[in-house]
């Protein structure tokens, strides 16, 4: 099945951030999990991913090899998704069971095929892992060797028009998340030069997000976020 990326307005060799939401399964139950993840198109009905070894999304995509792209216009979701390990904050919201729907794909070639994908997405794209590869990264931590999975694509669900691009405070939002995770790596390999940048780049996002003052998703995210990294 070949997509043409445009119908949910995707461009090839572009990097996108999504949610991904993978599964493990324990005798019938599925138990989904969500992170917030770059992926790129690098054919119409391919996509590439590179999830860290000691994620939850790596995991899961090695055991069973199955992973469903959410496109969400909520950027509170993000923050949800991707700043976990709040168990002891009662009051924050989280991911749970109830956050899910499920989505059965029959195929020639397999078994029933169950997805779990977010409530709040207004279209997701259903994917089987075709290949592995090791590459190595390089970034501000020095060079890993990760794995990019290579994903096709088996089914895609549009649940209404959306296209929406973030505004100035959603975009900031979203990069204060990624910036919030980054972060506390750099503080678990005590990289004190490191720490101070991203902290430094975390507080000016804050102060302009706060300035905007009129997102309530991109608010809740930054108070999220402050929480996360324990300001």
């Amino acid at each position: 099945m070949i997509i043409d990326p445009e119908d949910i307005g995707l461009r090839k060799h572009y990097l996108y951030e999504i949610l991904a939401t993978t599964f493990s399964k324990i005798q019938e139950n599925f138990i989904p999990n969500t992170a917030s993840m770059g992926i790129r198109v690098i054919d119409y009905n391919i996509f590439s991913i590179l999830p860290y070894p000691s994620t939850t999304t790596f995991n899961n995509l090695k055991k069973n090899r199955y992973l469903t792209i959410n496109f969400v216009d909520n950027v509170y979701l993000y923050a949800i998704a991707s700043l976990k390990n709040l168990e002891k904050n009662k009051n924050l919201e989280n991911l749970t069971a109830e956050s899910y729907k499920f989505y059965k794909i029959s195929d020639n070639t397999e078994n029933d095929i169950i997805f779990p994908y977010l409530k709040g997405a207004w279209a997701t794209i259903f994917c089987k892992t075709i290949d592995e590869i090791q590459i190595n990264k390089k970034d501000n931590f020095g060079n890993t060797f990760i794995s990019e999975f290579k994903l096709k694509v088996i089914y895609i669900k549009k649940f209404k028009e959306s296209f929406k691009l973030f505004n100035r405070a959603e975009n900031l939002a979203l990069e204060t998340i990624i910036l919030a995770t980054r972060l506390i790596k750099a503080n678990e390999i005590r990289d004190k030069v490191l720490s101070l940048e991203y902290k430094r780049k975390i507080e000016d996002n804050i102060q302009q997000i706060r300035r905007f003052g009129k997102n309530p998703n991109a608010l809740k995210a930054i108070e999220r976020v402050e929480i996360f990294i324990g300001k």
